[in-house]
């Protein structure tokens, strides 16, 4: 069962997470013990009482000061850029792991291309859509000042080995997106992030060969970027690299539309790893070691109708004891977002702590 509060806080899309991702995270975590135990000091965050903390990338990220860059790189050859914007910080994630913040940050720059030139791309008899519009992405794993929880260094990350698919609409997504870092206890820290799959044909250059091997176009992933304990568990099927998510709702797409699935909220229960899936209504996945995700529970989530637009999830929700929040049980704290005139309205909810959540 879901409960919704009606705290929505306005943010452009570009740096849609910035400023959400605090109260979510640290919200069952014991200020009193952790700044006594851990911190030695209150820290500002504690002090300001507020989730509305912005964070300040511009000395962490030695990208920041990122100039158009010209030229892009394009199934190996070098494309002229014709317009660019960017760099830009959002869709960030952090987490208390052991005595350390650590927080994740997808960095994006909006670029143009020229249709005809690469080889095969579909062209368009319309004047303006002569160009494709790439949305590039990165994503960076930084450390934090435990005080301030503004990011200290920044490291550009990417797991994925693959060559990334081709969607042939004029318009493209370049890179991994959306990260999410999830604490499990016992296995370690993990990141769940968003990607084109690869083609049909890595050495083709027809449309039909640089399409997505699906059916989805884009999907999330699954990676370990900490294992618990001071070596990894070799046995520990989790551990094995990057795990293609795979959930088979029974969407079949309409010819020519692309089937993208995006925005799980991942969550830990009795040591295990479940997602939601979507929220109207709330389906709960499970995970296997394969990456293919088994449907376990669905259950009405009223209180998203009123919604401007379809809720679609954000970073992982935590559990909440009775005795952190004074209620008369525990529940799960986590945060949803909607789009009303190209902005997104933030939402927290909370979740029941048992079975069908």
């Amino acid at each position: 069962m879901l409960r919704r509060h009606a705290v929505p806080a306005s943010r452009r899309k570009a740096a849609a997470g910035l400023n959400l991702l605090l109260l979510l995270q640290l919200v069952a975590a014991d200020v009193k013990q952790l700044s006594t135990s851990v911190l030695g000091e209150q820290p500002v965050w504690v002090q300001n009482q507020s989730a509305d903390i912005v964070l300040d990338f511009r000395k962490a990220d030695p990208q920041y000061k990122h100039p158009s860059p010209g030229v892009v790189q394009i199934r190996g050859k070098d494309m002229r850029v014709n317009f660019h914007i960017g760099y830009y910080h959002g869709n960030v994630a952090m987490v208390r792991y052991g005595t350390n913040f650590i927080v994740a940050v997808r960095k994006m720059h909006f670029y143009k291309t020229l249709r005809s030139a690469i080889q095969n791309y579909p062209l368009s008899t319309k004047k303006d859509e002569e160009y494709i519009s790439w949305w590039g992405s990165k994503l960076s794993v930084c450390s934090v000042d435990s005080l301030t929880l503004q990011p200290r260094s920044c490291e550009d990350y990417d797991p994925r080995t693959w060559k990334e698919c081709e969607w042939s609409k004029g318009f493209e997504g370049a890179g991994p997106e959306d990260p999410r870092l999830i604490v499990w206890p016992g296995k370690g820290l993990f990141m769940m992030f968003g990607s084109k799959p690869w083609p049909k044909d890595p050495s083709g250059t027809l449309p039909e060969q640089t399409a997505c091997e699906g059916p989805w176009a884009f999907q999330p992933w699954l990676v370990q970027l900490k294992s618990y304990g001071p070596a990894p568990d070799p046995a520990d099927p989790w551990g094995q690299g990057v795990v293609r998510l795979q959930y088979l709702s029974g969407e079949v797409p309409k010819e020519g539309e692309l089937l993208k699935e995006k925005n799980w909220n991942p969550f830990i229960y009795k040591g295990q790893l479940f997602f939601s899936q979507q929220f109207d209504p709330h389906v709960v996945i499970q995970p296997m070691p394969n990456g293919t995700c088994v449907k376990l529970f669905e259950s009405s989530s009223r209180v998203f109708r009123n919604l401007t637009s379809k809720p679609r999830g954000n970073t992982q929700a935590v559990l909440v004891p009775a005795a952190f929040s004074g209620e008369v049980r525990d529940f799960y704290l986590g945060v949803v977002h909607a789009e009303s005139q190209r902005a997104y309205q933030n939402y927290f909810y909370k979740m029941q702590a048992h079975p069908p959540f």
